[in-house]
């Protein structure tokens, strides 16, 4: 019994060590960016089998399972950057509404950007189509996670210069 006991408390002890490195590694220097890579990968995994249900088992057309993936996909991503990765928090409707408008607006400017940017490279570099694709989506990628961290979800540090206080005080 006294073996079963000490092994278990290893078990705990080496969960809780990973837990503690694992939390680590997610709120470090580069916690942001792991939180977004990881959203991404649900968010992609998420769009592929929404279509891939749609699409092969309801017999739904490409176009519509598509349509359907995507939305939902960029829906959760939404839902995912604000919650894990830039952890924001909205003061009221009106902040929560032009959030989700920013982040709605980049992204379609995004999409339309990779629909336009893959046939144009392909014509004006004369590169192969799917390294075109690379190229373009990796560029889509990195601005997406530039516009979500500096617009979308960007929070303002409230003023802490002396004269900010004055001015806080003179209004009293």
């Amino acid at each position: 019994m006294s073996g079963g006991t000490a092994s278990l408390a290893r078990v705990k002890s080496m969960i809780n060590k990973l837990k503690t490195a694992v939390y680590g590694i997610l709120n470090g220097k580069y916690g942001e960016f792991i939180r977004y890579s990881l959203v991404g990968v649900v968010t992609n995994a998420a769009n592929f089998c929404i279509y891939f249900v749609l699409y092969k088992f309801l017999d739904v057309h490409t176009t519509i399972s598509n349509c359907a993936a995507v939305i939902v996909a960029n829906i959760y991503s939404y839902f995912g950057n604000k919650r894990h990765v830039f952890r924001t928090h909205c003061a009221g409707k009106k902040a929560l509404f032009t959030e989700m408008s920013l982040f709605f607006t980049s992204r379609a400017g995004t999409i339309i950007l990779e629909l336009i940017g893959v046939p144009a490279l392909i014509r004006l570099s004369g590169e192969p189509p799917m390294l075109a694709k690379i190229e373009i989506v990796a560029f889509v990628i990195i601005l997406n996670y530039f516009v979500s961290k500096f617009i979308v979800f960007h929070v303002k540090k409230p003023d802490k210069s002396p004269k900010s206080a004055q001015d806080n005080d003179s209004k009293k």
